[in-house]
Protein backbone atom coordinates (compact mmCIF):
# COMPACT_ATOMS: atom_id res chain seq x y z
CA UNK A 1 0.00 0.00 0.00
CA UNK A 2 1.61 3.06 -0.79
CA UNK A 3 2.03 5.77 1.45
CA UNK A 4 -0.55 8.55 2.63
CA UNK A 5 0.60 12.14 1.22
CA UNK A 6 1.25 14.37 3.86
CA UNK A 7 -0.63 18.04 3.40
CA UNK A 8 -0.51 20.66 5.30
CA UNK A 9 -2.54 23.31 6.55
CA UNK A 10 -0.88 26.26 4.45
CA UNK A 11 -0.60 24.13 1.28
CA UNK A 12 -4.58 23.45 2.13
CA UNK A 13 -5.07 27.06 2.22
CA UNK A 14 -3.08 27.69 -1.06
CA UNK A 15 -5.39 24.91 -3.09
CA UNK A 16 -8.46 26.49 -1.83
CA UNK A 17 -7.38 30.01 -2.46
CA UNK A 18 -6.48 28.93 -6.14
CA UNK A 19 -9.97 27.14 -6.43
CA UNK A 20 -11.16 30.72 -5.92
CA UNK A 21 -9.33 32.11 -8.27
CA UNK A 22 -9.95 29.88 -10.88
CA UNK A 23 -13.44 30.34 -9.91
CA UNK A 24 -13.35 34.46 -10.02
CA UNK A 25 -11.68 33.80 -13.54
CA UNK A 26 -14.48 31.21 -14.53
CA UNK A 27 -17.13 34.47 -14.18
CA UNK A 28 -14.85 36.74 -15.51
CA UNK A 29 -13.97 34.59 -18.81
CA UNK A 30 -18.23 33.95 -19.03
CA UNK A 31 -18.77 38.21 -18.67
CA UNK A 32 -16.48 38.88 -21.40
CA UNK A 33 -17.85 35.95 -23.82
CA UNK A 34 -21.70 37.03 -23.60
CA UNK A 35 -20.19 40.97 -24.09
CA UNK A 36 -18.10 39.85 -27.13
CA UNK A 37 -21.98 37.89 -28.14
CA UNK A 38 -23.74 41.26 -27.33
CA UNK A 39 -21.79 42.78 -29.62
CA UNK A 40 -21.83 40.22 -32.21
CA UNK A 41 -25.38 40.85 -31.98
CA UNK A 42 -24.91 44.35 -32.69
CA UNK A 43 -22.65 43.71 -35.56
CA UNK A 44 -25.97 41.80 -36.71
CA UNK A 45 -28.08 44.89 -36.56
CA UNK A 46 -26.13 47.02 -39.51
CA UNK A 47 -27.93 48.34 -41.94
CA UNK A 48 -28.46 45.25 -45.05
CA UNK A 49 -31.83 46.80 -46.64
CA UNK A 50 -35.36 47.59 -45.23
CA UNK A 51 -38.30 46.14 -47.15
CA UNK A 52 -41.30 48.60 -48.29
CA UNK A 53 -44.48 47.75 -49.35
CA UNK A 54 -45.23 47.01 -52.67
CA UNK A 55 -41.86 46.69 -55.72
CA UNK A 56 -39.62 49.95 -54.26
CA UNK A 57 -37.31 48.19 -51.91
CA UNK A 58 -37.03 44.42 -50.90
CA UNK A 59 -33.55 44.13 -49.90
CA UNK A 60 -32.65 45.21 -53.36
CA UNK A 61 -33.21 41.29 -54.62
CA UNK A 62 -33.30 41.94 -57.99
CA UNK A 63 -31.34 44.35 -60.14
CA UNK A 64 -34.68 46.21 -61.15
CA UNK A 65 -35.22 46.75 -57.52
CA UNK A 66 -31.85 48.07 -56.58
CA UNK A 67 -31.97 50.79 -59.92
CA UNK A 68 -35.38 51.91 -58.17
CA UNK A 69 -33.40 52.29 -55.14
CA UNK A 70 -30.52 54.16 -56.75
CA UNK A 71 -32.76 56.56 -58.27
CA UNK A 72 -34.94 57.35 -55.57
CA UNK A 73 -31.80 58.58 -53.59
CA UNK A 74 -31.25 60.63 -56.53
CA UNK A 75 -34.49 61.92 -56.04
CA UNK A 76 -34.05 62.77 -52.56
CA UNK A 77 -30.89 64.29 -52.89
CA UNK A 78 -31.91 66.41 -55.75
CA UNK A 79 -35.44 67.28 -53.58
CA UNK A 80 -32.89 68.28 -50.25
CA UNK A 81 -30.77 70.16 -52.70
CA UNK A 82 -34.26 72.51 -53.16
CA UNK A 83 -34.58 72.94 -49.81
CA UNK A 84 -37.21 70.58 -49.63
CA UNK A 85 -38.79 71.03 -52.88
CA UNK A 86 -40.43 68.40 -54.17
CA UNK A 87 -40.92 67.94 -58.22
CA UNK A 88 -43.15 66.42 -60.31
CA UNK A 89 -41.65 63.48 -61.14
CA UNK A 90 -40.81 63.20 -57.18
CA UNK A 91 -41.45 59.56 -55.90
CA UNK A 92 -43.92 59.14 -53.29
CA UNK A 93 -42.02 57.15 -50.97
CA UNK A 94 -39.49 59.71 -51.46
CA UNK A 95 -42.22 62.73 -50.38
CA UNK A 96 -42.59 61.08 -47.06
CA UNK A 97 -38.39 60.64 -46.72
CA UNK A 98 -38.41 64.17 -46.46
CA UNK A 99 -41.18 65.26 -43.97
CA UNK A 100 -40.03 62.76 -41.79
CA UNK A 101 -36.10 63.17 -42.50
CA UNK A 102 -35.68 66.24 -41.01
CA UNK A 103 -33.37 66.39 -38.47
CA UNK A 104 -33.65 68.70 -34.84
CA UNK A 105 -30.43 71.05 -36.00
CA UNK A 106 -32.85 71.61 -39.30
CA UNK A 107 -30.64 69.09 -41.68
CA UNK A 108 -31.60 66.15 -43.64
CA UNK A 109 -30.89 62.84 -42.22
CA UNK A 110 -30.00 60.51 -44.91
CA UNK A 111 -33.38 58.09 -44.68
CA UNK A 112 -32.82 54.66 -43.25
CA UNK A 113 -34.30 52.90 -47.05
CA UNK A 114 -30.93 54.79 -48.50
CA UNK A 115 -28.18 53.60 -46.37
CA UNK A 116 -27.32 50.35 -48.16
CA UNK A 117 -27.37 52.77 -50.87
CA UNK A 118 -24.81 55.14 -50.11
CA UNK A 119 -22.77 52.08 -48.29
CA UNK A 120 -22.37 50.87 -51.21
CA UNK A 121 -21.19 54.02 -53.42
CA UNK A 122 -18.54 54.55 -50.58
CA UNK A 123 -17.80 50.91 -50.25
CA UNK A 124 -17.50 50.24 -54.59
CA UNK A 125 -14.60 53.85 -53.99
CA UNK A 126 -13.06 52.86 -50.33
CA UNK A 127 -10.68 50.26 -49.89
CA UNK A 128 -10.97 49.68 -46.10
CA UNK A 129 -14.11 50.03 -44.90
CA UNK A 130 -15.57 46.42 -46.34
CA UNK A 131 -12.27 44.93 -44.82
CA UNK A 132 -12.18 46.44 -41.04
CA UNK A 133 -14.66 45.34 -38.47
CA UNK A 134 -17.43 48.00 -38.31
CA UNK A 135 -19.28 48.86 -34.44
CA UNK A 136 -22.31 50.76 -33.88
CA UNK A 137 -21.77 53.25 -31.51
CA UNK A 138 -24.47 54.67 -29.32
CA UNK A 139 -22.42 57.38 -27.46
CA UNK A 140 -19.30 59.45 -28.79
CA UNK A 141 -17.12 56.96 -26.59
CA UNK A 142 -17.51 53.44 -26.63
CA UNK A 143 -15.27 51.23 -24.70
CA UNK A 144 -14.34 46.95 -25.96
CA UNK A 145 -13.18 44.48 -23.51
CA UNK A 146 -10.08 43.47 -24.43
CA UNK A 147 -7.60 40.57 -23.54
CA UNK A 148 -4.18 42.10 -22.66
CA UNK A 149 -2.71 38.82 -21.72
CA UNK A 150 -3.70 35.32 -20.62
CA UNK A 151 -3.03 33.02 -18.20
CA UNK A 152 0.98 31.14 -17.92
CA UNK A 153 0.84 27.16 -17.07
CA UNK A 154 3.26 25.98 -14.51
CA UNK A 155 4.63 22.63 -14.01
CA UNK A 156 5.22 22.48 -10.42
CA UNK A 157 6.90 19.98 -8.62
CA UNK A 158 5.36 17.20 -6.05
CA UNK A 159 2.89 19.14 -3.47
CA UNK A 160 5.12 22.47 -4.29
CA UNK A 161 2.63 25.89 -4.38
CA UNK A 162 1.47 26.77 -8.15
CA UNK A 163 2.64 29.96 -9.01
CA UNK A 164 0.09 32.64 -9.36
CA UNK A 165 -0.98 34.06 -12.94
CA UNK A 166 -3.93 36.19 -13.89
CA UNK A 167 -5.19 37.68 -17.51
CA UNK A 168 -4.64 40.64 -17.65
CA UNK A 169 -8.29 42.24 -19.11
CA UNK A 170 -7.51 45.61 -21.30
CA UNK A 171 -9.99 47.79 -22.99
CA UNK A 172 -10.08 49.56 -26.34
CA UNK A 173 -11.59 52.67 -27.01
CA UNK A 174 -13.19 54.23 -29.53
CA UNK A 175 -13.76 58.20 -29.98
CA UNK A 176 -16.08 59.73 -32.21
CA UNK A 177 -15.27 62.08 -34.47
CA UNK A 178 -17.49 64.69 -37.49
CA UNK A 179 -16.31 64.34 -40.57
CA UNK A 180 -17.64 67.10 -43.11
CA UNK A 181 -17.76 67.86 -46.50
CA UNK A 182 -18.74 71.16 -48.24
CA UNK A 183 -19.56 72.45 -51.60
CA UNK A 184 -21.65 74.70 -53.45
CA UNK A 185 -23.83 75.40 -56.60
CA UNK A 186 -25.67 77.84 -58.37
CA UNK A 187 -29.15 78.46 -57.03
CA UNK A 188 -30.58 78.47 -60.77
CA UNK A 189 -28.21 75.41 -61.79
CA UNK A 190 -29.74 73.74 -58.24
CA UNK A 191 -33.35 74.22 -58.66
CA UNK A 192 -33.45 73.34 -62.58
CA UNK A 193 -31.42 71.18 -62.73
CA UNK A 194 -32.13 67.45 -63.16
CA UNK A 195 -31.65 63.90 -61.62
CA UNK A 196 -27.79 64.27 -63.01
CA UNK A 197 -26.68 66.71 -60.74
CA UNK A 198 -27.77 64.87 -57.82
CA UNK A 199 -26.12 62.10 -59.01
CA UNK A 200 -22.69 64.12 -59.39
CA UNK A 201 -22.94 65.30 -56.19
CA UNK A 202 -23.80 61.48 -54.40
CA UNK A 203 -20.74 60.76 -56.18
CA UNK A 204 -18.28 63.80 -55.17
CA UNK A 205 -19.46 62.92 -51.35
CA UNK A 206 -19.09 58.70 -51.72
CA UNK A 207 -15.37 59.78 -53.21
CA UNK A 208 -14.62 62.26 -50.97
CA UNK A 209 -15.81 60.05 -47.73
CA UNK A 210 -13.92 56.94 -48.80
CA UNK A 211 -11.19 58.30 -49.38
CA UNK A 212 -10.60 60.08 -46.11
CA UNK A 213 -12.10 56.84 -44.67
CA UNK A 214 -8.90 55.05 -46.16
CA UNK A 215 -6.57 57.64 -44.91
CA UNK A 216 -7.26 57.87 -41.26
CA UNK A 217 -7.69 53.66 -41.35
CA UNK A 218 -4.23 53.61 -43.33
CA UNK A 219 -2.37 56.55 -42.60
CA UNK A 220 -3.41 58.80 -39.89
CA UNK A 221 -1.29 60.18 -37.55
CA UNK A 222 -3.50 60.99 -35.03
CA UNK A 223 -5.15 63.45 -37.36
CA UNK A 224 -7.71 62.75 -35.43
CA UNK A 225 -7.22 58.90 -35.63
CA UNK A 226 -4.06 56.51 -35.90
CA UNK A 227 -4.09 54.40 -38.77
CA UNK A 228 -1.96 51.02 -39.31
CA UNK A 229 1.31 53.01 -40.30
CA UNK A 230 1.27 55.15 -36.60
CA UNK A 231 -0.87 53.27 -34.26
CA UNK A 232 1.01 52.22 -31.33
CA UNK A 233 2.06 48.36 -30.77
CA UNK A 234 2.64 47.61 -34.64
CA UNK A 235 5.76 45.93 -35.18
CA UNK A 236 8.36 48.00 -37.21
CA UNK A 237 10.92 46.21 -39.92
CA UNK A 238 13.00 48.11 -41.19
CA UNK A 239 15.29 47.44 -44.21
CA UNK A 240 18.99 46.51 -44.51
CA UNK A 241 21.68 49.35 -43.52
CA UNK A 242 22.13 51.65 -46.37
CA UNK A 243 18.89 50.48 -48.52
CA UNK A 244 17.16 54.12 -48.59
CA UNK A 245 14.90 53.14 -51.84
CA UNK A 246 11.80 51.77 -51.57
CA UNK A 247 12.70 49.80 -54.90
CA UNK A 248 15.34 48.07 -53.01
CA UNK A 249 13.25 46.05 -50.60
CA UNK A 250 14.30 42.42 -51.14
CA UNK A 251 12.65 39.32 -50.29
CA UNK A 252 14.20 38.86 -46.55
CA UNK A 253 12.18 42.46 -46.17
CA UNK A 254 9.02 40.79 -46.62
CA UNK A 255 9.63 38.12 -45.13
CA UNK A 256 10.27 39.62 -42.19
CA UNK A 257 7.64 41.75 -42.26
CA UNK A 258 5.35 38.76 -42.55
CA UNK A 259 7.23 37.23 -39.29
CA UNK A 260 6.68 40.30 -37.04
CA UNK A 261 3.03 39.61 -37.05
CA UNK A 262 1.61 36.98 -34.30
CA UNK A 263 0.60 33.51 -36.22
CA UNK A 264 -2.93 34.28 -35.18
CA UNK A 265 -3.61 37.35 -36.35
CA UNK A 266 -1.74 36.12 -39.79
CA UNK A 267 -4.90 33.78 -40.60
CA UNK A 268 -6.57 36.29 -42.34
CA UNK A 269 -3.78 38.80 -43.27
CA UNK A 270 -2.91 40.87 -46.18
CA UNK A 271 -0.31 43.15 -47.14
CA UNK A 272 -1.56 47.14 -47.63
CA UNK A 273 0.32 49.47 -50.38
CA UNK A 274 0.09 52.13 -53.05
CA UNK A 275 -0.41 50.58 -56.42
CA UNK A 276 3.34 51.19 -57.70
CA UNK A 277 4.43 49.47 -54.67
CA UNK A 278 3.18 46.73 -56.04
CA UNK A 279 4.89 46.96 -59.27
CA UNK A 280 7.94 46.85 -57.28
CA UNK A 281 7.04 43.67 -55.10
CA UNK A 282 6.06 42.09 -58.78
CA UNK A 283 9.95 42.31 -59.28
CA UNK A 284 11.24 40.45 -56.37
CA UNK A 285 12.56 37.02 -56.47
CA UNK A 286 13.18 34.76 -53.55
CA UNK A 287 16.69 32.57 -53.28
CA UNK A 288 15.26 30.41 -55.81
CA UNK A 289 14.63 33.01 -58.30
CA UNK A 290 11.35 31.94 -57.89
CA UNK A 291 9.19 35.77 -57.99
CA UNK A 292 6.81 36.40 -54.54
CA UNK A 293 3.74 37.74 -56.48
CA UNK A 294 1.67 35.11 -57.70
CA UNK A 295 -0.71 36.09 -60.49
CA UNK A 296 -4.87 35.56 -60.28
CA UNK A 297 -5.63 31.58 -60.67
CA UNK A 298 -8.97 29.70 -60.43
CA UNK A 299 -10.79 32.94 -59.62
CA UNK A 300 -8.85 34.12 -56.95
CA UNK A 301 -7.16 37.26 -56.47
CA UNK A 302 -3.45 37.65 -56.69
CA UNK A 303 -0.69 37.07 -54.27
CA UNK A 304 2.44 37.82 -52.49
CA UNK A 305 3.36 34.97 -50.96
CA UNK A 306 -0.05 33.24 -50.90
CA UNK A 307 -0.88 36.58 -48.85
CA UNK A 308 -4.00 38.82 -50.62
CA UNK A 309 -3.10 42.58 -50.75
CA UNK A 310 -4.89 45.16 -50.72
CA UNK A 311 -3.85 48.61 -53.04
CA UNK A 312 -5.00 52.60 -51.93
CA UNK A 313 -3.51 55.63 -52.87
CA UNK A 314 -3.66 57.03 -49.45
CA UNK A 315 -0.36 54.92 -48.98
CA UNK A 316 2.68 56.15 -49.91
CA UNK A 317 3.65 56.33 -53.35
CA UNK A 318 7.23 55.31 -55.33
CA UNK A 319 7.61 59.28 -55.12
CA UNK A 320 7.86 59.38 -51.53
CA UNK A 321 10.62 57.50 -50.78
CA UNK A 322 13.78 58.16 -48.78
CA UNK A 323 15.19 57.64 -45.40
CA UNK A 324 13.02 55.91 -42.58
CA UNK A 325 9.77 56.43 -44.30
CA UNK A 326 7.59 53.32 -43.84
CA UNK A 327 5.45 52.43 -47.33
CA UNK A 328 4.31 49.03 -46.74
CA UNK A 329 1.91 46.90 -43.75
CA UNK A 330 1.08 43.84 -43.43
CA UNK A 331 -1.38 42.37 -40.92
CA UNK A 332 -5.27 41.42 -40.19
CA UNK A 333 -7.81 44.01 -40.83
CA UNK A 334 -10.47 42.59 -38.64
CA UNK A 335 -8.16 43.97 -35.69
CA UNK A 336 -9.14 47.57 -37.04
CA UNK A 337 -12.43 48.94 -35.77
CA UNK A 338 -14.84 51.22 -37.23
CA UNK A 339 -17.37 52.32 -35.13
CA UNK A 340 -20.29 54.47 -36.50
CA UNK A 341 -22.17 56.74 -34.36
CA UNK A 342 -24.23 59.01 -36.06
CA UNK A 343 -25.88 58.49 -39.65
CA UNK A 344 -25.16 60.81 -42.37
CA UNK A 345 -26.91 63.94 -42.67
CA UNK A 346 -27.03 66.41 -44.90
CA UNK A 347 -27.24 69.96 -45.04
CA UNK A 348 -28.24 72.83 -47.14
CA UNK A 349 -27.93 76.43 -46.77
CA UNK A 350 -28.16 79.79 -49.17
CA UNK A 351 -26.75 82.03 -46.22
CA UNK A 352 -23.04 81.99 -46.52
CA UNK A 353 -23.66 82.03 -50.22
CA UNK A 354 -26.14 84.96 -50.52
CA UNK A 355 -24.51 87.44 -52.83
CA UNK A 356 -22.71 85.05 -55.02
CA UNK A 357 -26.22 83.63 -55.31
CA UNK A 358 -25.06 79.86 -54.40
CA UNK A 359 -26.62 77.16 -52.19
CA UNK A 360 -24.06 75.25 -50.09
CA UNK A 361 -24.40 71.17 -49.59
CA UNK A 362 -22.60 69.91 -46.16
CA UNK A 363 -22.31 66.27 -45.30
CA UNK A 364 -21.60 64.91 -41.91
CA UNK A 365 -21.12 61.80 -40.30
CA UNK A 366 -19.70 60.92 -37.04
CA UNK A 367 -17.03 57.71 -36.96
CA UNK A 368 -14.38 56.45 -34.85
CA UNK A 369 -11.03 54.36 -35.92
CA UNK A 370 -8.87 52.70 -33.96
CA UNK A 371 -6.41 49.91 -34.56
CA UNK A 372 -7.36 47.01 -31.30
CA UNK A 373 -4.73 45.32 -31.47
CA UNK A 374 -1.09 46.69 -32.72
CA UNK A 375 0.56 43.42 -32.51
CA UNK A 376 -2.03 42.34 -35.64
CA UNK A 377 -0.16 44.69 -37.70
CA UNK A 378 3.56 45.31 -39.03
CA UNK A 379 5.27 47.77 -41.23
CA UNK A 380 8.47 48.53 -43.30
CA UNK A 381 10.48 50.83 -43.44
CA UNK A 382 13.47 52.10 -45.41
CA UNK A 383 16.75 51.94 -43.33
CA UNK A 384 17.92 55.32 -41.64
Amino acid sequence: MPPMLQISQEQLDNISQALGRITSLADAYEKLEARHKALEAEFGKMPRGVSLPGSIWAGAGSKQESEELKRGFLHWMRCVGSKGRVYEDTPDFVKRQLVEGTDADGGYLVPEIFIPELVRLIQERAMMRGLVRRIPMTTDTSNLPSLASGMTVYWPGEVQTITQSDPVFGKVTLNAKTMAALTSASIELTEDAQIELADLLVTLFAEAIADEEDRVILVGNANPFSGILYASGVAQVTMGTGLQDFAEVTFQDVADLIDSVTSKAQRGARFFMHRNITTILRKVRDLNHQYIWSPPTGGLPPTIWGYPYTESDQMPSASATGASTNFLAFGNPNYVYLGDRKRMTVEVSDHVGFKQNERFWKVTERIAVTVAIGAAFGKLRTAA
